[in-house]
């Protein structure tokens, strides 16, 4: 499990249900709560969870008071409409122990290491535009510059110490197969751009 007793809230209109993915929660060694109001005013901690795990039938009730938590959507008719309904995870009903478990396991984990992939590529991205508008000698001249090099640098060495010993399944289990799975996955010197001390066109 990720973190120290991440919190979890488990909101669904049947409260048996709710109960029950709690006591799953619990087991495991979360810190879960649940219940069947769709108001985070009425929550013991509205903006404190980490993760919502939302029954279907009750997402739509929610507004834009939603707290900025991963959310697992409990799905019982995974058809077309869920396209408007964003969410971190996906979870099919019937509903097994292991298979809850498990999807909230990997929220958790996506969420400590989508940080330093999102970190890199944005400073990346900074390099990348900066060299396409200034010239060598005026980036040789830049401190800043010379700094966010070296910001990129850190970067990569946080990302790759992070995900040193996750395996290219694990990888995808977090990441999924998208830009930021092949980011993460890319060696520094095959990233469209040459970190070093020396610059170059």
């Amino acid at each position: 499990m990720t973190g120290a007793n991440p919190g979890i809230l488990v909101v669904d209109e049947k409260d048996g249900l709710a109960r029950l993915y709690r006591t799953w929660l619990n087991e495991a060694g979360y810190s879960a709560e649940w219940t069947t109001s769709t108001d985070p005013a009425t929550w013991s901690k509205p903006t404190e969870y980490d993760v919502l795990v939302v029954g279907q039938a009750v997402d739509a009730q929610f507004g834009r008071e939603r707290p900025p938590a991963r959310t697992v959507l409990v799905v019982t008719n995974p058809g077309l409409e869920l396209v408007a309904v964003p969410a971190d995870e996906y979870l099919l009903t019937p509903v097994s122990k292991p298979g809850l478990r498990s999807v909230v396991e990997r929220v958790l984990r996506r969420e400590e290491y989508d940080r330093p992939v999102g970190d890199l590529a944005g400073a990346v991205g900074q390099v990348v535009t900066i060299r396409g508008h200034t010239s060598v000698r005026a980036r040789a001249d830049s401190e800043p510059y010379r700094s966010l090099l070296g910001r990129v640098l850190a970067l990569r060495a946080t990302l790759d110490a992070t995900i040193a010993d996750l395996s290219d399944e694990e990888v995808r289990a977090v990441f999924g197969d998208g830009e930021r799975a092949k980011f993460a996955r890319t060696p520094m010197d095959e990233i469209d751009i040459d970190v070093s001390t020396s610059d170059s066109e």
